[in-house]
C-alpha cells in the first residue's frame, strides 16, 4: 500500500507494524482478527494522507502487542462483562473497533452516524470530537444477580427512599434510591419495583449509562440511568452482541430527570426473550455515549441476565462510533 506524504520509508514501516499485528492477533478468529486489521489499515491510511509521519502515526497506536492484548481482553468469547471507555491518558485520536480501542496521533477519529448509517467522516480535530463534560463514571454495588431479580418490593423499600413513579405497557413500577446517596450511583444502589417484585440496576462496572432488561410480561421491559446530568436523549436499538451495531430502531422509551439525572424506562415491542443483544445510544447536554448489551436466557419475573457489555463515552453530542 502506498502512504502518500507518509515521509520516505513509510511503506515499508506500515508493512513490518501491520505484518507483527497480524501475528500478535493470530489466536482471534479470523473475521475479527480481518476486521481489526482492516480498520487500523483504514484509520492510519487516513491519518497518513494528512501528512503526519508514519512513525508518529503507529507510535502513537501503541505496539502491535499491546493492540492484540486489549482485542482479547474484550474477546465475545469470554462471557462476561467488559467496560471501557477511552485511553485517556495516551489517546489524542480514540478510535473504537470491533471490540478493542485504539490510539493515534493528533485529535480524536469518530464516525457521524444516525439509525444505522455506516461509519464515516475519520479523522477530525480533538475540540469537534472531545465532550467538554466532566465524566460521570459511577461505582454501585453489590452488583445485581439477575436470578435472585424479582424478590419481595421489601428488599429494596427497607433501605431506599422512593424518587419517582409511573407505568409502562400497563405495568406500574416505582423508582428507589439508597438512602445516603444521590445522583446516579444512588438509583444504581437502590433499584425499581415492577407490579410489586424488586428488581436492581446494579451491573457493577463504572459506566456513564446502565441498562437492565426484564421479562416481567409479555412484551419486554428496559430501563435504566444515564450518569450525566441532565434530560438525555434515548435511542434503543436490536444489536448484536461485542459489535455496535444498530440494527432495528426500538420504540423511545419514557426519559425523567431524577435527582439531577436520566431515568428511562420503555417497554420493547416482543418478549425480553427476543432481544439478544440491545444498543443503547444517549446524548445528554454536551455530551453523547453508546454502550452495547449482550443477554443471556430469560426467566419469566426476573432480569434477563447480561452476559456482555462494553461501552464509549465522553463523546461530543451526537457522534456514535461503531464497528
Amino acid at each position: 500500500m502506498t502512504e502518500p506524504s507518509a515521509g520516505p520509508g513509510a511503506e515499508a514501516i506500515v508493512h513490518d507494524y501491520f505484518s507483527r499485528l497480524g501475528r500478535a492477533l493470530a489466536p482471534l478468529p479470523k473475521d475479527r482478527r480481518d476486521q481489526i486489521l482492516d480498520d487500523l489499515r483504514d484509520h492510519v491510511t487516513a491519518a497518513l494522507a494528512e501528512g503526519q509521519p508514519a512513525d508518529q502515526v503507529l507510535g502513537a497506536l501503541g505496539t502491535p502487542e499491546d493492540i492484540a492484548d486489549e482485542a482479547y481482553a474484550s474477546s465475545p468469547t469470554r462471557p462476561t462483562r467488559h467496560a471501557w471507555g477511552l485511553w485517556r491518558p495516551r489517546l489524542r485520536y480514540s478510535l473504537a473497533l470491533s471490540g478493542v480501542v485504539v490510539a493515534l496521533a493528533g485529535g480524536t477519529a469518530g464516525f457521524a452516524i444516525t439509525s444505522g448509517s455506516p461509519p464515516q467522516h475519520p479523522a477530525k480535530l480533538e475540540s469537534e470530537l472531545t465532550a467538554h463534560v466532566a465524566d460521570a463514571e459511577s461505582t454501585c454495588s453489590p452488583a445485581t444477580v439477575a436470578s435472585a431479580s424479582g424478590g419481595p418490593a421489601s428488599a429494596l423499600t427497607s433501605h431506599a427512599t422512593e424518587v419517582a413513579s409511573g407505568t409502562s405497557g400497563g405495568q406500574a413500577w416505582t423508582l428507589w434510591s439508597q438512602k445516603g446517596e444521590t445522583g446516579a450511583r444512588g438509583i444504581e444502589d437502590g433499584g425499581l419495583i415492577i407490579n410489586g417484585r424488586a428488581y436492581g440496576l446494579c451491573p457493577g462496572y463504572p459506566n456513564p449509562a446502565e441498562l437492565e432488561l426484564a421479562d416481567t410480561g409479555s412484551h419486554g421491559l428496559a430501563y435504566g440511568v444515564i450518569g450525566y446530568p441532565g434530560l438525555a436523549r434515548i435511542w434503543l436499538y436490536k444489536s448484536t452482541a461485542g459489535t455496535f451495531y444498530t440494527g432495528t430502531r426500538l420504540p423511545a422509551p419514557q426519559v425523567k430527570i431524577v435527582d439531577g439525572v436520566s431515568f428511562f424506562i420503555g417497554t420493547l415491542p416482543q418478549s425480553a426473550c427476543a432481544y439478544p443483544a440491545l444498543e443503547l445510544n444517549a446524548t445528554s447536554p454536551g455530551v453523547s455515549d453508546e454502550h452495547n448489551f449482550g443477554f443471556g436466557t430469560c426467566t419469566t419475573g426476573k432480569l434477563v441476565p447480561i452476559t456482555a457489555s462494553q461501552g464509549i463515552w465522553q463523546l461530543p453530542p451526537g457522534h456514535f462510533p461503531a464497528s
